[in-house]
């Protein structure tokens, strides 16, 4: 789709309890029906709160996100992927 589009390669390693939330541009960019952009503040002030687990973390994120959206029409993809690291 974009062939000349550089990506940079890295490694991160999680221990143990850590978690890793990874979204799509639909996320930050869904729009309620005024069509005001949920945001990226928005979603990481709630990734600042405590969740019990990663699925609960996920769950609240997609929570908040179709309660901002309400009626408006989706217009992009709204994609999220958590992992969490329970043991050794």
């Amino acid at each position: 789709m974009l062939p000349n589009l550089h990506f940079q390669i890295q490694q991160t390693h999680l221990q143990v309890g850590d978690r890793l939330v990874g979204y799509t541009d639909g996320v930050p960019e869904a729009k309620n029906p005024e069509g005001a952009f949920y945001t990226e503040k928005r979603l990481l002030a709630l990734l600042n709160q405590s969740f019990a687990s990663v699925t609960t973390t996920i769950d609240a994120i997609e929570s908040d996100v179709l309660q901002y959206i309400g009626t408006a029409d989706q217009f992009d993809d709204i994609t999220l992927l958590g992992v969490e690291r329970l043991r050794a």
